[in-house]
């Protein structure tokens, strides 16, 4: 007689497995596309690099959380790191165009450029980023569990994002004299 493992627990094991492999597979695709057009749109490597690594911190910690309170990754809760990274970015780059314009009008001045740039695009991020927190937040209430920890997570990470876009972003600018 040969035994083989089988029924449902063991297609919940795959799919598990499966659900990690993806999420490391398209974490990573979202990073190196991001960072192309990182690339692409600042036409330096360097400064994609330092606009892209603030937004990375947030899906970390949220994944971290996540795996620390037992919050499983599901089909739902899988794609918590790709929209917090796609939506988390767009501050970021906002936050670099306009410290980059603020540099010029400023002379060259790193904390003059911060200061305005925090004075003019500081409040539209917070304002833009608290409405994405709020969309998210209406999933709380829903019936569906993976619903209601795909919208409290994704909130937290667009909040931790917003943090880091506004206070790890422009130290980082501040360093890189």
């Amino acid at each position: 007689l040969e035994g083989r493992p089988t029924g449902v627990f063991l297609l919940y094991a795959n799919m598990l497995n499966a659900l990690i492999q993806s999420q490391r597979d398209t974490f990573l695709l979202v990073l190196g596309s991001i960072y192309l057009m990182l690339v692409v749109l600042f036409r330096a490597p360097l400064l994609a690099l330092v606009v892209l690594l603030p937004q990375v911190l947030p899906v970390f910690v949220c994944l971290g959380t996540m795996g620390f309170t037992g919050v499983p990754l599901d089909l739902v809760t899988v794609m918590i790191a790709s929209i917090a990274m796609g939506v988390g970015i767009d501050s970021a780059i906002q936050y670099t165009v306009r410290f980059r314009i603020e540099l010029i009008a400023a002379g060259g001045d790193l904390r003059t450029a911060v200061t305005n740039s925090h004075a003019t695009i500081g409040r539209a991020i917070w304002i833009a980023t608290w409405i994405v927190v709020a969309g998210f937040g209406v999933l709380a209430v829903s019936k569906f569990v993976p619903s209601v920890y795909l919208g409290l997570f994704t909130a937290l990470a667009m909040l931790l994002g917003e943090l880091a876009s506004l206070s790890v972003l422009p130290a980082l600018f501040l360093l890189l004299k």
